[in-house]
């Protein structure tokens, strides 16, 4: 059953980003097509909606893939990073939007999310937290997703 959460997990947060990827993706069509209007205020309402899930699925990784003595500071590192981000993205963002246009932004943005996909389907997770040390118990995401579909015929 614990694989069965981890992978739950995994593809969870591998939707969310690419689900944020074509958002994105969308901004920068849109922004193109019309502007900053409403249907690009509705994306970004969309796209806060699938981060506020999918944030949690990747907090709730953090201990899969980090020894139990080094928990406090991996959660330390993260959180430092992310409030890092929250003060730094914006001054970056005005920088780019002054020399360059919003879809320039939203492209960049579209790459990051493309880069974090990447990113997340290299993670291997144990697959018990008793043998970590075991090679062999480790499996990659995209292992857990040829076992996708399995998972979902389980559940209907």
């Amino acid at each position: 059953m614990f694989w069965l959460t981890v992978l739950v997990r995994n593809v969870f947060s591998v939707i969310a980003a690419a689900i944020s990827v074509v958002t994105y993706s969308g901004f920068a069509v849109l922004t193109w097509r019309y502007g900053l209007a409403w249907q690009v205020q509705l994306f970004s309402l969309l796209t806060a909606f699938i981060s506020a899930l999918g944030s949690p699925a990747l907090y709730s990784l953090l201990p899969m893939v980090v020894e139990h003595d080094y928990l406090v500071q991996a959660n330390g590192f993260v959180r430092t990073l992310r409030n890092i981000a929250y003060v730094g993205a914006p001054v970056l963002v005005g920088l780019i939007a002054a020399h360059f246009s919003a879809q320039v932004l939203f492209a960049i943005a579209s790459l990051s999310g493309i880069v974090t996909i990447i990113l997340l389907t290299l993670v291997h997770v144990p697959k018990s937290f008793d043998d970590t040390k075991d090679e062999d118990q480790q499996q990659s995401l995209v292992d857990a997703l040829k076992t996708a579909p399995h998972l979902f015929k389980e559940y209907r």
